[in-house]
């Protein structure tokens, strides 16, 4: 029996057997059985791409296609691979097992989503927005690191235009179609909130993981500046572009960082230092159990004691800063309901034994303005590369066209990048200046040093409905807390709360390089959370 089975499609295809093809499904589903106690496996049979993994080997032997409505009933993917690419990918996995190489694929069988503005090789990139037929030759440095470590790939997920804005248009929220789902990376928020994967590639730029994991009830993660490779990213804007990761719980987005991090010579802006922090993210990963027993200890019989918890204090001794609630409501940053969280997390924080260190409160609304500018200025260069063959179709052959064939809000955020970009508008100094300023706020508030960590609210709002006020008004805010992180090159990490049928989240930004803190503390908040909303 012959199979056009390949993911690459670089190569000729190969023949097999019926027997060969039932000693390649058998021999993986029995290595997948082993697997399910693994913290970045234990969940992952559960999800709708298990389902159509099972379903693509189950129909392989005949002609029926598999209803791609198994894996995506929220219409989050670009692009979802076939029972012959998916076969072709478990091909490749049991040939390296049975060559020796189990011991390298400590991800294999897990399903994982991509970004579409994130190269894979063989795999049509649309970056939101393109026509033609271009098909990468080449996998994204982080891509290639996670197929190495065992991934299977299901598909590519929507984005809004070239990575632009704050919500993903085209996608149904996991809390109702009245909803946005965020953006840029809405496709790989949805895929993984919906249950359609445990863990995703998405690329955040001012927000673009982060804002949609808050929407979506998941944990979004924003690397330092060069610990992982932007190298297939497709680029908006250079100062802030980041691979990131959308996923279930923090340990899984500890874990893909520690398998695609470390300096890569194809990425200019890679960190040399980057390989030093990847194995302290190992080390946490270590710990990660003691973490959890720890906070079991704090948590008796899934209630919450009562009184000094002493040396059980898993924060015990950490400095966090947070602004107050209600003065950032009073100033319009976040709305009532998101005021009430913060307080809540405040309270959830002083628990843990940490001590709530007060912030001032910068002139976020201009921060986030001047990123804007920046933003759409680098834009109006990038978006003119796409206006060509293979990325556009012969339809479309100027920039124009390219343009007006894309939804409003990028339009917008072109003509606001032409503006600057030849007006004597000189953003370039602005941004310098406010990220002294910045830089400034930092130190006279102890951060990154004294204060260690501090957590704000992740958006303005906890789930915006979408209608044409909010896309007129309101769009642009939604990052405000947001923007902090790329100015400065820092991480921070969206985590949701998962107290109500509401996204809750609260947002915690570490120093630069300091990943495997950030990953460390939000790790005892999720445990603690988790096992608070058991009690309740």
């Amino acid at each position: 029996m012959g199979l056009m089975c390949n993911i690459n499609n670089l190569k000729e295809s190969r023949n097999y057997t019926e027997s060969e093809i039932n000693n390649y499904i058998e021999q993986f589903l029995q290595e997948c059985s082993k697997l399910t106690e693994k913290p970045t496996h234990n969940s992952f049979q559960n999800t709708k791409a298990w389902k159509y993994i099972k379903k693509c080997l189950e129909t392989l032997k005949n002609r029926e296609e598999v209803d791609t409505e198994i894996l995506d009933e929220n219409e989050a993917y670009s692009y979802v691979l076939n029972k012959y690419q998916i076969f072709d990918q478990i091909v490749t996995l049991v040939d390296r097992i049975n060559a020796g190489e189990r011991d390298k694929m400590p991800l294999f069988g897990l399903p994982l989503a991509v970004k579409d503005n994130v190269t894979v090789k063989g795999i049509p990139l649309k970056n939101g927005a393109t026509t033609g037929p271009y098909m990468p030759s080449f996998n994204a440095t982080a891509v290639d690191s996670l197929v190495h470590a065992g991934i299977i790939l299901v598909g590519k997920t929507k984005l809004n235009g070239f990575g632009l804005g704050a919500n993903t248009t085209n996608v149904k929220s996991i809390y109702g179609e009245k909803y946005i789902v965020g953006g840029s990376s809405g496709g790989s928020g949805v895929a993984v909130g919906g249950n359609s994967v445990t863990c995703s590639i998405g690329s955040d730029t001012g927000g673009s993981v982060r804002c949609p994991a808050a929407f979506c009830n998941s944990v979004g993660y924003r690397p330092s500046k060069g610990l992982i490779s932007r190298f297939g990213l497709n680029e908006l804007s250079a100062n802030f572009d980041t691979v990131g990761f959308i996923t279930n719980t923090v340990y899984e987005a500890a874990y893909l960082t520690y398998i695609t991090s470390g300096y890569d010579i194809k990425d200019m802006l890679s960190e040399y230092d980057s390989n030093r922090t990847k194995q302290s993210i190992l080390t946490v990963l270590h710990n990660f159990n003691t973490t959890k027993s720890l906070l079991l200890n704090i948590i008796k019989g899934f209630k919450i004691l009562v009184g000094p918890l002493d040396n059980l204090k898993g924060l015990k001794n950490v400095k966090i800063g947070m602004f107050d609630a209600e003065e950032i409501c009073k100033l319009g940053f976040i709305d009532e309901e998101n005021k009430v969280n913060m307080e809540n997390v405040a309270r959830i924080t002083s628990e843990l034994g940490a001590e709530v260190v007060k912030l001032s409160i910068p002139p976020l609304d201009k921060l986030t303005s001047i990123y804007y500018l920046e933003t759409a200025k680098q834009t109006t260069t990038n978006i003119r590369r796409f206006n060509q063959y293979p990325y556009s179709s012969t339809q479309i052959n100027t920039v124009t066209g390219l343009i007006l064939s894309l939804e409003k809000r990028i339009q917008e955020r072109f003509l606001l990048g032409e503006y600057v970009k030849f007006s004597e508008f000189d953003i370039e100094t602005l941004l310098k200046d406010e990220r002294e300023n910045m830089n400034k706020w930092v130190k006279e508030n102890k951060l990154f040093s004294e204060v260690e960590f501090f957590i704000s609210p992740s958006t303005s709002e906890v789930l915006p409905i979408r209608n044409l006020e909010f896309e007129s008004k309101n769009v642009y805010m939604l990052d405000l807390f947001l923007t902090i992180a790329p100015i400065l090159g820092l991480c921070s990490l969206a985590l949701p709360v998962r107290n109500s049928n509401r996204p809750n989240s609260l947002h915690i930004t570490a120093g630069y390089l300091q990943d495997h803190r950030l990953f460390e503390v939000s790790n005892i908040f999720e445990e603690y959370l988790k096992a608070q909303s058991r009690s309740t």
